[in-house]
């Protein structure tokens, strides 16, 4: 049973197989800091995610619009799509269509969230900027899907902040200028090297005023840093003890006035799978730099049991609790308080 499950986790995110054993964690943690104070403001934050970490993406926005005011997703649906259930995670979410998927429900749920609290105001939503993709050649998620997801999004922003691409000839995957597997291949890392600069695209579409990058960013700026004390209370949030943040240059000492973009890793795409591939290789650390944009990249571990996640997904049908998709869920919490962290004045601990 818990290989069937694996496989089918694996076929709805990113990849499929075995997990592999965590590492221990004195291994894990051997290179890690703390996450620095840097001044950063708690508004005009842009997220992204691609699969289920784009599902991730959807539900982070809708619990912290008030922060953000754009939002990327690669190849997923529409925020609480599974509904807490993982034979519809499983099902419709990956393979549905608009009159399936129905939006229109899903959007006046949120919006009840809303009024109570649960999710950030949807006033808030209505103004934030919404790109999303998917590839020509994606087997995993169907068009349906990602349709579904702008439908949703529409019922906050008028269709001129909302952009929607399926002109990439791409499978299910990050397509890179050049870096990872073939275009047409889906596998390890799930970067796909189709001559396309998708992190430009999204970063230009989510802000104003972004300078193209001379270079690939540069090789000190990524820091993996400790994500313990930011674990919530509560077990089975499947959080690793690592996560990553790039810091460009300009932005290391708090007295710039620099952004924040937060990315969220698909299925099969942490350090447990690919090693560093994807906080180094999607292409964002390059725009990164040249535009004074800290990254961060927080990550979740592989699990078999409590929580059964053998593939390391972000949460997107309920495994660490009911109210996942809502503002109180265990890895949003998470990743809020990692961006408070983010924002408080300089003279914390500095990423060596």
């Amino acid at each position: 049973m818990l290989a069937t499950l694996a496989l089918l986790l694996g076929s709805a995110c990113s990849g499929s197989g075995e997990a592999p054993a965590p590492a221990s964690a004195d291994d894990a943690m051997a290179a890690d800091t703390q996450l620095p104070a840097l001044g950063l403001p708690l508004t005009g934050i842009t997220v992204s995610g691609i699969s289920a970490g784009g599902y991730m993406a959807t539900q982070f926005h809708l619990a912290h619009a008030e922060w953000i005011n754009g939002v990327a997703v690669l190849a997923a649906g529409p925020w609480r799509c599974a509904e807490g259930r993982l034979q519809q995670a499983l099902g419709r979410c990956i393979d549905g269509d608009e009159a399936s998927l129905d939006a229109g429900r899903l959007a006046t749920e949120a919006r009840g969230l809303a009024r109570d609290g649960r999710l950030a105001p949807a006033s808030a939503v209505a103004g934030d900027r919404v790109w999303l993709f998917r590839g020509t050649r994606d087997t995993v998620i169907s068009a349906g899907v990602i349709r579904a997801l702008a439908g949703f999004y529409r019922t906050y922003a008028p269709e001129a902040d909302i952009t929607l691409r399926e002109d990439i000839d791409a499978v299910h995957g990050w397509p890179t200028v050049a870096f990872g597997a073939a275009c047409e291949g889906f596998e390890p890392p799930y970067l796909t090297a189709c001559g396309v600069d998708v992190a430009g695209t999204l970063l230009r579409a989510l802000l104003d005023d972004l300078t193209p990058p001379e270079g690939n960013g540069t090789d000190n700026g990524l820091h993996r840093f400790d994500q313990r004390p930011f674990w919530p209370a509560r077990s089975g949030h499947s959080l690793h003890e690592s996560g990553w943040l790039y810091l460009p240059r300009a932005c290391g000492d708090g007295t710039r006035a620099c952004r924040l973009h937060v990315v969220f890793h698909g299925c099969r795409q942490s350090e447990d799978f690919i090693g560093e591939a994807f906080v180094r290789h999607t292409g964002l650390n390059a725009w990164a730099e040249r535009n004074d944009i800290v990254v961060l990249y927080p990550q979740v571990s592989p699990s078999r049991l409590r929580p059964l996640n053998p593939q390391g997904c972000w949460d997107w049908w309920g495994y660490s609790g009911g109210d996942y998709a809502e503002r109180s869920a265990a890895q949003t919490t998470a990743v809020a308080a990692m961006l408070t962290r983010l924002a408080e004045a300089p003279g914390g601990a500095r990423p060596r």
